[in-house]
C-alpha cells in the first residue's frame, strides 16, 4: 500500500510511515477506510489487508465503504 506522507508527493509504504512514528503495532487498533475502495482494484485492496494485518500484531479492525457490483446493474 502507498499512502501520501503528510501531503507530500513522495509515496511510501504504510509500514514505512507508521514504523517511523511512536504509533505501537501491538495494541489493539480501529481504522476508518472511507472512500477509497472505489477507486482501487480488488487485488490492490487485498493487498493493502494483507500489508496491515502483518504490520498490526495487536489486532486490527476496519470499517469501510464499497460499492456491490450490483448496483451497476440495477
Amino acid at each position: 500500500m502507498l499512502i501520501s506522507h503528510l501531503g507530500k508527493s513522495r509515496n511510501i509504504r504504510a509500514n514505512e510511515a507508521l514504523s517511523k512514528t511512536t504509533f505501537d503495532s501491538n495494541v489493539s487498533t480501529f481504522a476508518t477506510w472511507q472512500g477509497v475502495t472505489y477507486n482501487l482494484t480488488m487485488d490492490a485492496i487485498e493487498h493493502v489487508f494483507d500489508e496491515l494485518g502483518n504490520f498490526y500484531q495487536g489486532g486490527l479492525g476496519i470499517v469501510l465503504d464499497y460499492v456491490d457490483g450490483r448496483y451497476f446493474q440495477e
